[in-house]
């Protein structure tokens, strides 16, 4: 078959494609459980062996994926730019995301995974992109200072 139609064809019924699939993966659940369980041994050591082989590749596409995560969580808090709201500034390393009520140690999480905590949470209101120089100026005028500082 010429691949021009085929691309054409999935296109054109990739709706009942994605379906079909679905229903596939579902309907198997328990085949692919006994597999999985069978060849338990098999699966890890190939795990293993790609993860040490691959080391460096991985580190890159972490890196790229939390990047990307990032970016795109400081956009939407950023209305809509990845930018802080008060002063602008645009450089991903000086920006970070402020919680507006001052309620960050209660909420808190470690880099990357405060910003997928908030991408599953379908970006929950009371945050906004700020620099890190806004925050400070923030933290002072509103007294917001912890203990020990």
């Amino acid at each position: 078959m010429n691949t021009k139609y085929q691309r054409k064809y999935y296109q054109k019924n990739k709706e009942r494609f994605k379906k079909n699939q679905r229903e596939y993966y579902y309907s198997h659940k328990e085949e692919r459980r006994e597999y999985y369980n069978s060849h338990k041994e098999e699966r890890q050591a190939y795990s293993r062996k790609y993860h040490n082989e691959n080391k460096e590749k991985r580190r890159i596409q972490n890196r790229q994926y939390q990047q990307q995560v990032k970016e795109g969580i400081l956009t939407h808090y950023g209305n809509g730019k990845c930018g802080c709201v008060k002063c602008g500034e645009s450089r991903l390393a000086c920006l970070s995301i402020d919680h507006i009520k001052a309620i960050g140690a209660k909420r808190r999480r470690k880099g990357v995974y405060f910003y997928r905590w908030l991408e599953i949470n379908n970006y929950p209101k009371g945050y906004q992109t700020l620099c890190m120089n806004c925050q400070w100026v923030k933290r002072v005028e509103n007294n917001e200072v912890r203990n020990g500082l």
